[in-house]
């Protein structure tokens, strides 16, 4: 939100008009982490629960020293980035802590606790549980009318401690500052210092890598025919051009392009009429071969014997004579 907050989604504009107030966000592309978490394919592994953690307590260090209190810190608030780091987004419910102490957020994330800064690091809590188990740590939705974490199977003893320190009820016993979080043997030191700078490799990139390429798939399969097309004009013709998703991979590591199969895919397809085959093909010249076929087809056995079209099936003959015999219906003026 503030400009200059690595681990915070950055505000690019704002304007007002006479209807309310608008705020214009970074785009960051790679996704949430509901959808990351969410996978069939996810494993949680313990540099992954790190280098997240960490991020996030980051973000959660640099919202709070700008007197901000998040309010609705949960897997869809949270951002990846290409450069495969972490950002805090959402700020919709956040408040000034001083003037705001009462209970805001999504059930099964918010704190038992009145609202302050310590509230943000219980849902904290939540979310590096749901990292481990692909699950919150309460089977009460509603969170803190059920406090007892249930067990987690995931994580070892000390990730485990550091969790609990988080849901602890009682602010004054828990965890409720990056300070306090450096001491616990879950975390590597020197990595503090080294995420804050943005200089170690993040394990997200084959993540992210991935997220990329099917973005540009979906991109070049986003075709809309003509609403008259040509008959002759059959190919229907969608490229992905290799050099451009490389291109668009930008600095990933050379590992995280080597895990997905970047390949050119070409699909022509044929839409002719006298056919309705709806085959696909590799290449332009088996298209057009196709085509040929289609024309030297004794197309003549099926003829429409009122404008002397031909078809190479009876039913599409049969389809296309009741096209005559039923011609649309004119709009009434």
């Amino acid at each position: 939100m503030a400009i200059g907050k690595k681990f915070l989604a950055q505000l690019k504009s704002a304007f007002v008009d006479l209807e309310g107030y608008y705020t214009v966000m970074e785009l960051v592309e790679a996704g949430d982490l509901f959808h990351f978490i969410a996978r069939p394919n996810y494993r949680p592994n313990e540099e992954l629960w790190s280098f997240i953690s960490i991020n996030l307590l980051m973000g959660l260090e640099q919202l709070h020293e700008l007197g901000v209190i998040h309010n609705d810190l949960k897997p869809p608030n949270v951002l990846i980035h290409k450069n495969g780091y972490i950002v805090i987004c959402d700020f919709g419910l956040s408040v000034i802590s001083e003037h705001d102490s009462g209970t805001k957020g999504t059930p099964g994330y918010i704190a038992p606790e009145n609202y302050t800064a310590c509230a943000d690091y219980f849902s904290l809590g939540v979310i590096l549980y749901e990292l481990s188990e692909k699950k919150r740590p309460f089977k009460d939705s509603r969170g803190f009318l059920s406090l007892k974490v249930m067990p987690a199977k995931n994580i070892n003893e000390d990730v485990s401690i550091f969790i609990k320190s988080l849901l602890e009820v009682d602010p004054a016993n828990g965890t409720c500052d990056i300070k306090k979080a450096k001491t616990f043997k879950c975390f590597n030191p020197s990595h503090f210092q080294l995420i804050e700078n943005h200089s170690l490799k993040s394990p997200l990139l084959s993540y992210v890598a991935r997220h990329a390429i099917i973005q540009d798939i979906e991109r070049a399969f986003d075709f809309h025919p003509k609403s008259t097309p040509n008959h002759k004009d059959v190919g229907i013709q969608c490229t992905i051009d290799a050099q451009n998703v490389n291109n668009n991979l930008g600095n990933m590591a050379t590992t995280s392009r080597q895990e997905v199969n970047i390949v050119e895919l070409t699909m022509f397809a044929c839409n002719d009429e006298r056919c309705g085959c709806l085959k696909t093909f590799n290449s332009a010249k088996a298209l057009q071969q196709h085509n040929r076929d289609l024309d030297s087809l004794a197309l003549g056995k099926y003829r429409c014997d009122y404008c002397q079209k031909c078809f190479t099936r009876k039913e599409r003959l049969d389809n296309h004579i009741l096209s005559h015999n039923n011609p649309p219906k004119k709009a009434k003026k």
